[in-house]
């Protein structure tokens, strides 16, 4: 069987609404069938960070166009989780080493199982099948992935240059938000196992919000809950061209891109470009 989808949890979320039109947050508690009613409220971070929904307002406003991105008027970074704010690539390869020493594969192993993640873009159920039909793995394809998903968050580690750089930024005034597709649990460990979630003020997470970037409604629930209207600017920065440069484009964010030794693939062109997240703390800090 394969793993669930992305969760919705019956909440009425928009997906992708072309044009986009004025969002209004409302917090929705699930276990109420009068959810629609819940007046509207901002969403700071709480933990567990409440699940939120959005309704569309009456009068339709059209998203800014990417050539036209305001000048930024509030101090706010949104970042991507995977392979920006976590070294994802080496908790998956990792990870990969335990799972060839568990089966007894040979050591070429490593990089088929490296290059098949696709950098984590391949759908899990589909990577788990080609594996274990390739080295004749005993265990189940479901028992596959839930075990990684369990496993992979334990394998980061804490990067002392991103902890650094995040206690500057909210020292000098910053809202900081995560913005990151995948699995709410996975994603949820892995900031914790990270020790990122004291030094942030929210995140929204695809599975369980319903919405996956490039869509801009996932930057808007974000900014929300760091108690902040993405209306009026701010940045994100994340090594995705289409998720995390489109994305914040779409969404009216100033951007950057983390190259992580990768030429630009085409597109528009974000802000600035740096090698890696600590980097791009240093540029935003100088911006100001």
């Amino acid at each position: 069987m394969a793993p669930p989808s992305l969760p919705n949890n019956d909440r009425p979320l928009i997906a992708n609404p072309a044009p986009v039109r004025r969002l209004i947050p409302v917090t929705i508690h699930p276990s109420r069938s009068d959810a629609r009613s819940t007046p509207p409220t901002l969403c700071a971070r709480t933990d567990p960070v409440p699940s939120v929904c959005l309704r569309l307002s009456h009068e339709p406003v059209l998203a800014p166009e990417t050539s036209k991105i305001p000048h930024v008027t509030q101090r706010l970074a949104l970042f991507d989780l995977d392979n920006t704010l976590v070294d994802r690539e080496d908790a998956h390869r990792r990870w990969s080493e335990g799972l060839i020493a568990r089966h007894g594969l040979g050591p070429e192993a490593i990089e088929w199982l490296v290059a098949e993640d696709g950098d984590g873009l391949t759908p899990k159920d589909r990577y788990f099948a080609a594996a274990k039909a390739r080295f004749g793995l005993r265990e189940s394809v479901e028992a596959l992935w839930a075990r990684y998903r369990t496993e992979k968050p334990s394998l980061i580690k804490p990067d002392p240059a991103i902890q650094i750089g995040l206690t500057r930024l909210r020292d000098a005034g910053w809202k900081i938000g995560i913005v990151t597709n995948g699995r709410e649990d996975t994603q949820n460990a892995t900031i914790m196992h990270a020790q990122l979630s004291g030094l942030v003020d929210g995140w929204a997470i695809s599975g369980a919000e319903g919405v996956k970037k490039p869509a801009t409604e996932l930057f808007t629930i974000a900014a929300l809950r760091c108690g902040a209207d993405v209306s009026l600017g701010g940045w994100m920065i994340g090594d995705s061209a289409k998720a995390d440069v489109g994305g914040g484009r779409s969404a009216g964010l100033r951007t950057i891109w983390i190259d992580r030794g990768r030429a630009w693939p085409g597109g528009p062109l974000p802000t600035h470009t740096m090698p890696n997240a600590a980097a791009a703390i240093d540029s935003l800090l100088a911006e100001v």
